[in-house]
């Protein structure tokens, strides 16, 4: 059996880091740039990797602060067996609604 993970840069080489420090910096308007360009490029992505890999296989997501609700979005779905988080941002309680089964740690 081969395991891999693989994941999706949602910030297209623009962290949040990089711009510490920076003057006249607004982190609202990199926030939302970088909310649009992940929600455009994610299923675009995931359709990418089932092509790779097969839709036969068994996925899981996961997804850390930024990437938490995109990992909630995905175990609402179909296309993925397992969804896991920490730290999450911007989470509310619809995405917990939403799941299609849910079994806390």
């Amino acid at each position: 059996m081969v395991r891999l993970s693989i994941g999706i840069d949602y910030f297209f080489g623009d962290p949040i880091q990089a711009h510490d420090g920076e003057v006249g910096w607004n982190q609202a308007t990199w926030f939302q740039k970088s909310r649009q360009q992940a929600a455009d490029a994610l299923p675009k992505w995931i359709a990418a990797v089932r092509g790779q890999y097969g839709s036969d296989a068994k996925y899981s997501t996961a997804g850390y602060c930024f990437g938490g609700i995109y990992a909630m979005q995905g175990g609402a779905s179909d296309d993925f067996v397992a969804a896991a988080f920490a730290h999450p941002a911007d989470l509310t309680e619809s995405h917990f609604n939403q799941l299609k089964s849910m079994n806390p740690i």
